[in-house]
């Protein structure tokens, strides 16, 4: 199925194992550029390596737990740089 996503950029949180890693899946067969994190950094980097894998897609990945206050602010720049976006 074509959702017209092709190059565009997603963050998935909890994507390392699960629902999270099943969207960062089916986003990535769509063509999508992802950016998947987790709390477990083994788990993310391994999650990283399947999806690579699976789908050849272009993913970047880190660590990060979503209920720091300082976990969040270094999530920040990970999700700029490698978008050159704002978020």
């Amino acid at each position: 199925m074509d959702l017209g996503l092709n190059n565009k950029i997603a963050i998935v949180t909890a994507a390392s194992q699960g629902l999270g890693k099943a969207s960062a899946i089916s986003l990535a067969n769509e063509g999508v550029k992802l950016i998947i994190c987790s709390r477990d950094k083994n788990k993310i980097n391994k999650a990283e390596k399947d999806i690579k894998e699976l789908t050849g897609a272009e993913i970047t990945s880190f660590q990060t737990d979503l209920n720091s206050p300082k976990d969040i602010a270094v999530s920040y720049t990970h999700l700029t740089l490698p978008t050159n976006r704002e978020v």
